[in-house]
């Protein structure tokens, strides 16, 4: 049988071929008429000489039946598939057993995004809106059952209006089909090289190993195609198949040139997309939400709060959008970067006699505040991320401007204000317009801010609606989350003055007392933020629980709120952090690891290096020393003034039993702990002294004693009645052998509720070293008195330190039993059961190995 020529004019059923658009492995596609209605059309052909190929002739079905179960518009349509015999092809003398099948569909005017790509990358302002049509149309085949699996940019049409039309499902299945013997997506007998690598380049790790694939393959070919338009280069590249077959299994996308503009969520959404373990990748569901700024199943339900712009200024009635929602309705903000980009429109109001002088003055003095105004870029209309319309009605004194502040991507109000204008020339009253509405754009720039680096912190700004409260806490968010608690509390005290109604800054200058032990102040800021949130609902309720669960002791409360609160915000990095921390804080470091590797994989605060001190930190309360040592490496390399880092290698190397080395690199973490932290003095002298321990380096230890003696004695000089530098002098006087000594000085005074039952626990020491074993039983009985009573703070650390005073005199039980309150109350921490000296009286009668789990 001699092969087919299909040329310009030629029949092919009712339709006729008019021009060649292209050929693949599945055949040739021509632009058709179809004279039946009128309409240009794509015709794919399948030749006569691959008809006896089984498997051709199964994708060639397989796109058809694809196509068919797909209604979407960012899917090319199928109108129709057909057979037709050579016979009916008047003068191809080609054999009439042998029919031409064929696809008809609709026709995409335009190139692929392959062809657009050979221009450079796209923008991420271009790329999103562009690749969320894709992933649309990509959800839709998967709730048709479908699966694309040979998604790339060759396959991505784009017609002249910029739709984009996903093509090709000619590799498609239907889910829960298994895979015929053999195909194997990688070994398809394509003739042309190019195909292959191509191919090979969008292909999911499963799909290389020839596994079955389901709709997490087109996610990871979509995060491909993704990185491609963002960088302009293939993510997985290489000389030959084997080459990139080699990265995809390796996992090492070349995301090198993704620009320092991409969006923080949609950066994470990328790496989220290229995991090797398909069960971590998002559903299409999850990409398109992302992209598209908005929750699966979002409806939108909105109340209006008047509110003034700022405090103290005239009485303009400000409308503001406040958003409540259930889990599910939380929307997440567009991306955002760089300034807010600002249209000024003055609208016709033909019915009042047409647009008035008043607000053509307006809207010009509008646009020129706006390009003064720092933080917003003044735009053409169609450009914009808000729009501001100004209406003017009336004449002469009674004149009245309207102006609205408007996102229309997000079918809000951002602002409102209705004023009369009338007096005399309205100069005055102009220019004050305008200086508010500037303020009401600076207001939301700040909001886009911080919703586009913590999804929390934008609902909460948009509790207010004054800038400076704005403004203060956006600014105090930022020390609070670098653990400058002292600045933080001035800037968030800045905000409740800017705004007593601002509840969010209470709820963080409750945190900041928590953090220096100020607990009662921080839950009479609690009680009075809930005075202001009369009836908490939803996102605000999660918030206010968590708050309230950070004051507390119930650590497995607190990861309840905070699973709850991630419900919400799942893209928060700063409620997975503190979730980490939580479960650390349980003892549960393999549950934190997964959330800080996330965070560090989405370059959450990039700059801040606690996220990579918790994750050595956690690697090596889990075991894997090894892990631990080389994530403080690359910590200490990206941190060298952290004294965390080489702590963390310190004890790993203690653990696996190489002094030498433990205290090589305690001795780095003592030297940057002196020179670089900002911690008291005192405090880093006692710090230091218990790192000696865990190390087993007595000199150190004798050494950091000595010299908190000496500092204490020296503030004494000045405070002779202070009782923490009194507990300090008595608690090194006591590890100096000078027990005699340090029991005066402790029975000399009392502490406080956080101090007084430390003070019994270091008389009880220095008792039980002269010899009164029974005033030493005594004063810890009273310290556990004060643990029951509750009223002392961090009761689980309290009950191991009561614990490790038992151990101190001998008394194996007793200890045992503190050990255990303190293991029920949130977990004993490994690093103090693997290397706590005070422990050794449990190590040697083999206690410990039932405190490790709770």
């Amino acid at each position: 049988m001699g092969a087919v020529t299909l040329k310009p004019h030629m029949q092919v059923g009712r339709f006729e071929l008019l021009s060649f658009l292209g050929k693949g492995g599945m055949g040739e596609v021509w632009r058709a008429r179809d004279p039946r209605l009128g309409r240009e059309v794509a015709v794919k052909v399948l030749p006569p000489r691959v008809v006896r190929d089984e498997e051709r002739v199964g994708r060639f079905e397989r796109e058809a039946r694809a196509l068919a179960a797909c209604n979407h518009p960012n899917i090319a349509q199928i109108y129709e598939v057909g057979e037709w015999r050579l016979a009916d092809m008047a003068g191809t003398g080609e054999d009439a057993a042998e029919p031409l099948r064929f696809l008809v569909m609709e026709l995409v005017d335009g190139g692929s995004l392959a062809a657009r790509l050979a221009e450079g990358p796209l923008p991420p302002r271009e790329a999103v809106p562009l690749l969320l049509q894709v992933a649309s149309a990509l959800q839709a085949a998967h709730a048709s059952g479908v699966i694309h699996r040979d998604l790339k940019p060759a396959n991505i049409l784009l017609a002249a209006d910029g739709t984009a039309k996903v093509v090709d499902f000619g590799l498609a299945r239907f889910f829960r089909r298994r895979e015929e013997a053999g195909d194997s997506d990688i070994t398809q007998a394509v003739s042309t090289a190019g195909i292959v690598v191509g191919t090979a380049s969008y292909m999911a790790p499963e799909q290389v190993r020839g596994e079955e694939c389901d709709e997490k393959c087109d996610v990871w070919a979509f995060g491909c195609c993704l990185g491609e338009v963002l960088t302009g280069h293939r993510l997985f590249d290489g000389a030959s198949v084997p080459e990139i077959v080699g990265k995809v299994l390796a996992g090492l996308p070349d995301l090198s040139d993704l620009p320092a503009t991409t969006p923080r969520p949609v950066r994470r959404l990328l790496q989220r997309c290229l995991i090797a373990e398909r069960g971590a990748r998002p559903t299409m569901a999850e990409v398109v939400a992302t992209l598209a700024g908005e929750e699966p199943g979002a409806t939108r339900r909105r109340r209006w709060a008047a509110a003034a712009l700022a405090a103290g200024v005239l009485a303009l009635a400000l409308a503001v959008t406040l958003v409540v929602r259930r889990p599910a309705e939380i929307r997440r903000a567009p991306p955002f970067a760089g300034d807010l980009r600002v249209a000024v429109v003055a609208d016709d109001d033909r019915g009042r006699g047409g647009r008035s002088a008043l607000a053509d003055r307006l809207r010009d003095r509008l646009l020129a505040v706006a390009t003064q105004t720092k933080g917003v870029q003044a735009v053409l209309e169609g450009q914009e991320d808000v729009s501001v319309h100004v209406r003017a009605a009336g004449a002469g004194d009674g004149e009245r401007v309207h102006i609205t502040l408007e996102d229309r991507r997000r079918g809000a109000i951002v602002a409102a204000l209705d004023e009369n204008l009338g007096e005399g020339d309205g100069a005055a009253s102009v220019e004050t317009v305008a200086q508010h509405v500037a303020a009401a754009l600076q207001l939301e720039g700040i909001r886009r801010q911080l919703e586009a680096e913590d999804a929390l912190h934008g609902f909460l700004v948009r509790r207010t609606a004054s800038l400076p409260a704005a403004r203060a806490f956006r600014d105090g968010l930022q020390y609070y989350t670098r653990t400058r608690m002292a600045r933080a509390g001035e800037l968030l005290e800045e905000a409740r003055q800017a705004d007593p109604r601002f509840w969010p800054a209470l709820v963080y200058l409750a945190q900041v007392a928590g953090s220096q032990a100020r607990f009662r102040e921080g839950r009479e800021l609690l009680a009075a933020c809930r005075s202001l949130v009369r009836d908490p609902q939803g996102a605000e309720l999660a918030v206010l629980e968590v708050a309230e669960s950070l004051l507390s002791e119930d650590l497995q409360r607190l990861l309840e709120a905070l699973e709850r609160a991630r419900r919400w915000f799942p893209d928060s990095g700063e409620l997975m952090y503190r979730t980490a921390w939580a479960y650390r804080s349980v003892d549960r470091p393999e549950k934190a690891i997964p959330l800080l590797e996330e965070l560090i994989r989405s370059g959450w605060q990039p700059d801040w290096s606690p996220t990579w001190e918790q994750l050595a930190m956690n690697q090596l309360l889990s075991g894997r020393t090894a892990a631990a040592r080389a994530t403080a490496a690359e910590g200490e390399a990206r941190f060298p003034e952290r004294f965390s880092y080489p702590f963390v290698a310190a004890c790993a190397w203690q653990m696996e039993g190489n002094g030498e080395a433990a205290r090589e690199a305690l001795a780095r973490a003592i030297r940057k702990r002196l020179d670089f932290s900002t911690s008291d003095q005192l405090v880093s002298y006692q710090t230091i002294q218990w790192w000696a321990s865990l190390v087993r380096w007595d000199e150190e230890v004798v050494r950091q004693r000595r010299a908190v003696l000496a500092e204490a004695e020296r503030r004494l000089a000045n405070a002779p009645a202070d009782p923490s530098l009194l507990l300090a002098r008595g608690e090194a006087l006591q590890g100096l052998g000078r027990a005699a000594e340090a029991a005066a000085v402790l029975e000399s005074f009392r502490g406080d509720s956080a101090g007084e039952p430390y003070r019994l626990l270091a008389l009880a020491k220095s008792r039980a070293a002269t010899g009164d074993r029974a005033g030493a039983a005594a004063a810890l009985k009273e310290a556990g008195e004060l643990w029951r009573s509750r009223q002392a703070p961090a009761l689980g650390r309290l009950a191991y330190n009561i614990g490790c005073a038992w151990c101190a005199m001998g008394e194996a039980e007793e200890a045992l039993g503190w050990f255990l309150r303190a293991r029920d109350q949130y977990g004993l921490d490994r690093l103090d059961l693997a290397l706590d000296p005070e422990l050794d009286l449990l190590r040697k009668k083999g206690l410990l190995a039932g405190l490790a789990r709770r």
